[in-house]
């Protein structure tokens, strides 16, 4: 579904699925943003830097290109508050944050 479609549907649809649809849309721009990173080397380093940069970054203007209108990006697709660095690598290795929190009640049981 293109952005146009979603627009107009949006206030259609039941609010988690626009939620869901955010969480979808700001995964992969943290996923296209951790190319910026790849010199890094591990994906703790990886989110760990975007994660700072993500809390440096959230009160400065929207910029033109680049890495900084990612970050743009999955700080608006976030409701402006950036993300921790367990979320980030939780995004990074494709795992489901509601997959996860059944995961760790299933572990705790």
């Amino acid at each position: 579904m293109s952005e146009a479609e979603f627009a107009d549907l949006e206030l259609l649809l039941f609010p988690w699925v626009r939620r869901e649809y955010r969480r979808r849309r700001r995964d992969r721009a943290i996923i296209e943003l951790a190319g910026c990173y790849i010199t890094l080397g591990s994906g703790r380093a990886i989110a760990r830097d975007i994660s700072q940069d993500l809390r440096r970054f959230r009160n400065r203007p929207t910029p033109e290109t680049g890495k900084r209108l990612l970050l743009a990006s999955v700080l608006e697709l976030n409701g402006g508050r950036p993300l921790r660095e367990t979320v980030i690598r939780e995004v990074l290795a494709g795992k489901n944050r509601q997959q996860a929190a059944t995961n760790s009640a299933m572990i705790r049981a």
